[in-house]
């Protein structure tokens, strides 16, 4: 298993509609077209991440 085995997932916000959508990413080619966004209709405030390891 490597490091970048997995996904990134983001919530990105829109200033200028005032909403957001949750960016999956392919955490082993993250510059590449996005495998999904999941739009929202608002504004998504003080989103936190959490880290878990396999240990």
């Amino acid at each position: 298993m490597n490091e970048d085995d997995g996904y990134l997932m983001t919530f990105v916000y829109a200033g200028d509609t005032n909403t957001s959508y949750l960016s999956i990413l392919d955490a082993s080619n993250i510059s590449a077209e996005p495998l999904a966004e999941i739009h929202i209709p608002q504004r998504v405030q003080g989103f936190h991440g959490t880290w878990i390891s396999d240990s």
